[in-house]
């Protein structure tokens, strides 16, 4: 066994594990890299998706449908792939227009975005997202308005699963708070089905 955060053993290729057969039954067996486990993250204030989950040399890991490949599942990863999940299902985003972690320079650091949205080649909607633990406070909304100072993205959001704060840039670096964000509209040569809108994001 190895060690993980706080000291919790986690399993490690070839342990024997508790297994559960097609037929619904528990059994024994050994633990392989690509042994699908189910998620140990809390329930979040979003709608429920399935993802799909790994473990790799003892790691868990999610598969990412924007970059592609399995990546190291943490409660902040965890957040980050219902949100994309959000943006493709429920506000019709193509997974093409989004990107992961991009970089970019804020004041004479290197940093970078977790999720950036875009709209005819530009920066449409930032997306900051926290651990379910990291309170959303105003260091996290300067941090957000920060990064969107160089993208200038007209909408941004920060969230931690559990609460989502949604705003618009309306002139300078002001913002104002909005119900949700916008719909992907599809370019005029191409047909896009966009889900009937219904109020997720929300401010109080």
């Amino acid at each position: 066994m190895i060690r993980g955060r706080r000291g919790v053993a986690l399993p490690k290729r070839g342990d024997r594990i508790l297994t559960t057969t097609s037929d619904g039954k528990l059994g024994v067996g050994n633990l392989n890299c690509t042994t699908k486990v189910k998620s140990m993250q809390p329930s979040l204030n979003l709608p429920k998706y399935h993802l799909r989950q790994r473990t790799e040399n003892g790691l868990s890991q999610v598969w990412d449908p924007v970059r592609q490949r399995y990546v190291l599942l943490t409660p902040e990863e965890w957040v980050r792939q219902h949100i994309i999940q959000l943006l493709i299902h429920h506000l019709g985003y193509p997974r093409t227009v989004l990107r992961i972690e991009r970089g970019l320079r804020v004041m004479a650091r290197d940093r970078r975005t977790d999720i950036v949205v875009y709209q005819d080649h530009q920066p449409y909607i930032v997306v900051e997202c926290k651990a379910p633990t990291v309170p959303i406070n105003n260091a996290v909304l300067e941090q957000a308005g920060q990064y969107n100072h160089t993208l200038k993205a007209p909408y941004l959001m920060v969230t931690n699963g559990m609460v989502h704060l949604a705003a618009r840039l309306v002139e300078g670096n002001q913002y104002r708070a909005i119900q949700q964000l916008p719909y992907y509209a599809a370019p005029q040569n191409q047909s896009q089905t966009i889900p009937k809108q219904e109020t997720i994001l929300g401010h109080d």
